[in-house]
């Protein structure tokens, strides 16, 4: 973040819906409004009907539903700042966290996730009260934003800011290792393997304690990563590509550390063959299931879907918008097909739903994330193992993966002359 002060002046509102724009999906919410000095004010989520359109065969949120895309809509169309409608409420620490998680930079690099000069975030009850000062409701905008053929709103409303900024600079490092190919026409190619190492570390004490551990996110992935380099180095013959392993610093910072990477990569993103990413590992048994938070998006899925099968288990789709919560979102939004799934699904021995149950109770960002004496680690071991057989499988086939649909990375590797 650049330090010094920001200010606006009688800056217009626009409303403009959820700030979608995915042409994959016929749907624009700017037309051609430009927003040059305005502050768009962007609803959080996506429209039911977008959700319904997922490449998945099951309805879910789509990619689109990451609410920093919405902004780097706005801003490239001239925006001077964004308010973004948060669903929900803040009162939880971890929500603070991941409000406060991307207001750093690193330099001038072009990040992942960029963010407006001034941004602002509203709760629910907030913006129904700016809503009704203009003889509207939350509940109304949100509706007129859910019809596809809708058009940016200017309200009779404008505003000043003086924002002073203060920014701390500091030096932190991705840890990088490679195995180098063994086929001398492929080992110029790569498979990437990404997991954070970064946590929170000491913050605002939650019940007595100050510690952030990050156990699950990301030690958890970490290990599952270290474990995979550790398998594939012991192979008699390195696999025909290179595999590149990368523990990643400040994702939790906007995935400062991916972008650093992409920016300046061990190999260039037109060589990149796969990217895993590993963020978190299952730590409740062993499941029925494997899933892809990409699902449908390209024909890595073919390949996760063998594996999962001769594991004796199901494949089929995740949370798509997950695909874009962590590190392979940098490599991602430049064209690189990803994997970010594994071991999912209804645990082994248990009752239904028991699973689900866990994972919604399972608490991240906070210092209640810690190893646990009741982890079952089953499951984080058939995550690895799907995980490094995934990886050789890429790093041995002689077929580039494809990009099956259109979408924002499939567009971004007919940029870079990669699809």
């Amino acid at each position: 973040v650049q330090e010094g002060s920001r200010s606006l002046t009688s800056a217009p509102l626009v409303f403009v819906g959820h700030g979608i724009e995915a042409p994959e999906f016929r749907w624009n919410d700017y037309k051609e409004t430009s927003l040059r000095g305005k502050v768009a004010v962007i609803l959080d989520q996506e429209p039911s009907q977008l959700a319904s359109r997922s490449f998945s065969a099951v309805s879910g949120s789509t990619y689109h539903a990451m609410w920093f895309l919405r902004a780097r809509h706005a801003i490239e169309r001239g925006a001077a700042g964004v308010v973004i409608v948060r669903s929900g409420t803040d009162s939880t620490h971890g929500n603070r966290a991941r409000r406060a998680q991307h207001a750093a930079t690193i330099g001038t690099l072009p990040a992942t996730v960029p963010f407006a000069p001034v941004t602002i975030q509203l709760s629910a009850s907030a913006a129904d009260a700016l809503a009704r000062s203009v003889s509207d409701s939350l509940a109304g905008w949100k509706l007129k934003a859910a019809d596809s053929t809708f058009l940016p709103v200017d309200l009779p409303i404008s505003v000043d800011v003086e924002q002073g900024v203060s920014a701390d600079s500091f030096t932190s490092s991705n840890i990088i290792g490679t195995i180098r190919g063994s086929d001398p026409m492929l080992r110029n190619e790569c498979v990437v393997y990404i997991a954070h190492w970064d946590a929170f570390g000491i913050g605002p004490a939650v019940r007595g304690d100050s510690i952030y551990n990050g156990a699950l996110d990301n030690a958890g992935g970490v290990s599952t990563m270290l474990a995979i380099a550790e398998a594939m180095g012991s192979l008699p013959r390195a696999p025909a590509r290179t595999v590149v392993f990368i523990a990643s610093t400040a994702e939790e910072t906007g995935t400062l550390g991916a972008d650093a990477y992409v920016a300046n990569p061990v190999c260039p993103m037109g060589k990149t063959q796969l990217v895993v990413g590993a963020d978190w590992t299952w730590t409740w048994g062993r499941t029925s299931s494997i899933t892809s938070n990409g699902y449908g998006y390209s024909t890595v899925d073919s390949v996760a879907g063998a594996i999962a099968r001769r594991m004796g288990k199901t494949f089929g789709p995740g949370w798509s918008d997950y695909w874009m919560a962590s590190d392979q979102s940098a490599f991602l939004v430049r064209g690189v097909p990803s994997w970010f799934g594994g071991t999912d699904g209804e645990v082994v021995g248990k009752p239904k739903g028991w699973a689900m149950q866990q994972l919604m109770s399972t608490a991240t960002h906070v210092p209640d994330d810690e190893i646990l004496d009741t982890w079952d680690m089953e499951g984080a071991v058939e995550d690895g193992r799907f995980l490094l057989e995934l990886g050789l499988i890429a790093a041995e086939m002689r077929a580039p993966f494809r990009w099956t649909v259109d979408s924002e990375f499939s567009r971004a590797a007919k940029k870079r002359g990669a699809f």
